[in-house]
C-alpha cells in the first residue's frame, strides 16, 4: 500500500500584458506544476519478485546440462517456512540451495541461488511533478512579421529512480564456495553486501533494485521564433533553441527502469548533462507559392503549369552527450572515472557535462 498524498496541489498562472498602445509588443509569461505517474512497468514488475518468481542464473556450467533446477510452477508463491522447503530455504530464507551442475564436476551441488526483483520504495514514495515557467516578448515589428523571443524553463522534483541496494563488491568465499574459481570475473556484481541473500546483477530482472522517488532535473532554454505570414507568395517559421538540460537520472530509451552505470548508491557523482540534452537546436519551415509560369489560353496547360508551390522543413541540431563506460552489461555497469588531463590525477567521478 502506498501512503495517500493530499499536498498535490497543481496551480497554473499566466499573465499577458500589452507594452505599446499601438498592441505590437505583448509580454507574456505562465507558471505551473503538473504531477505525473510512474510507468506502470513499476507495478507489473512486482509480478517477478519473490516469493512469486524465483530468477536463478548460474554460469560455467556445461552444455548438456546448463539449467538450474528450479521447483515447479505450482510450488510459487514459496513458504520459506514451510517444511517441504526445508531443503531450499536451510536458513527459513533467501539464498535457496538449488542443484546446479559447473564444469568439472560429476553432479549436480547445492549452490546458493540470491532474491531477485524490483522493490518500490513504498514507506517513502512520493508523485513525481514539474514546476513549469516562462517570460517571453512578442513583438510584431512589420506587417506580416512577428518576432518572439523567450525564456522557458522547468524543474522536475522526486521521479523515479532505479537504485541498487546491493552493489556489488569483490566476492571471494561465500558458504564456502570459491566464486572467482566457479565464475568468471566478469560476474564480480554477484559480491554485493547482501550476496548471497540478494543478487546484483546489473540487468534490472537479475539483479536487485529498489525504486525510489527522488530523481531531480532541471531545464532551461532561451527560444526564439521567427513567423511570416503567408504574403507574396511567401510563408515561413524560424525556430531557434538554446538549452541545458541536466539530472541525476534519465532513464533508458524505452521506459524509466534502467540501470545508470556506475556508484548507484552516490546519486550526486551521477548529476550531469541529460541523455537527450541537445544544446542548440533550429527548425525552419517554409511554403513559397511559385509564379505562374504559363499565361495562354489552353486550360490543360494551366493546370498543368501553373498553381505549383515549394516547400520543406530543415533541421540542424547539436548532438547528444555521452559517457565512457568500461562495462554496460548484465554483469558489470561501471562507469570510467579516470580522464588524461594536464594534471593526471585530478579524478573524474561525473558524468559527461
Amino acid at each position: 500500500m502506498v501512503n495517500p498524498n493530499y499536498k498535490n496541489f497543481g496551480p497554473r498562472l499566466g499573465f499577458a500584458y500589452q507594452a505599446t498602445d499601438n498592441g505590437r509588443v505583448v509580454v507574456r509569461g505562465g507558471y505551473g506544476i503538473f504531477f505525473d505517474r510512474p510507468n506502470m512497468r513499476l507495478y507489473n514488475s512486482q509480478l517477478f519478485n519473490m516469493p512469486y518468481e524465483m530468477m536463478a542464473a548460474a554460469l560455467a556450467t556445461p552444455n548438456e546440462n546448463p539449467f538450474v533446477q528450479v521447483p515447479q510452477p505450482s510450488a510459487f508463491p514459496l513458504d520459506p517456512l514451510s517444511a517441504s522447503n526445508a531443503g531450499i530455504f536451510p536458513f527459513g530464507g533467501y539464498p535457496a540451495f538449488l542443484p546446479v551442475q559447473f564444469y568439472g564436476t560429476a553432479a549436480p551441488i547445492d549452490f546458493p541461488i540470491p532474491a531477485t526483483g524490483l522493490y518500490p520504495d513504498l514507506k517513502d514514495w512520493s508523485i513525481p511533478y514539474v514546476q513549469t515557467f516562462n517570460l517571453g516578448v512578442q513583438t510584431s515589428f512589420a506587417n506580416n512579421w512577428m518576432l518572439d523571443v523567450g525564456y522557458v524553463g522547468s524543474e522536475g522534483r522526486k521521479f523515479p529512480r532505479l537504485f541498487s541496494f546491493n552493489q556489488a563488491n569483490t566476492p571471494t568465499t561465500v558458504f564456502g564456495f570459491d566464486l572467482p574459481a566457479l565464475v568468471p570475473p566478469s560476474a564480480g556484481s554477484l559480491g554485493g553486501p547482501f550476496y548471497p541473500g540478494f543478487s546484483n546483477l546489473t540487468a534490472p530482472g537479475l539483479g536487485s533494485f529498489l525504486m525510489e522517488s527522488n530523481s531531480n532535473s532541471n531545464y532551461n532554454s532561451l527560444q526564439v521564433t521567427l513567423n511570416k505570414r503567408l504574403a507574396q507568395g511567401l510563408q515561413m517559421l524560424l525556430s531557434y533553441t538554446w538549452s541545458h538540460s541536466l539530472d541525476d537520472y534519465s532513464g533508458s530509451d524505452v521506459s524509466d527502469i534502467g540501470v545508470i552505470p556506475g556508484n548507484m548508491v552516490d546519486e550526486q557523482s551521477n548529476y550531469a548533462s541529460s541523455d537527450f540534452d541537445r544544446r542548440q537546436r533550429f527548425v525552419a519551415s517554409y511554403l513559397y507559392n511559385l509564379p505562374d509560369a504559363y499565361h495562354g489560353g489552353s486550360g490543360f496547360a494551366k493546370k498543368a503549369l501553373n498553381s505549383w508551390s515549394l516547400s520543406g522543413i530543415v533541421t540542424l541540431q547539436s548532438g547528444v552527450p555521452f559517457s565512457i563506460f568500461g562495462r554496460a552489461d548484465a554483469f558489470e555497469a561501471t562507469r570510467a572515472d579516470l580522464v588524461t588531463r594536464p594534471n593526471p590525477g585530478i579524478r573524474n567521478q561525473k558524468r559527461q557535462r
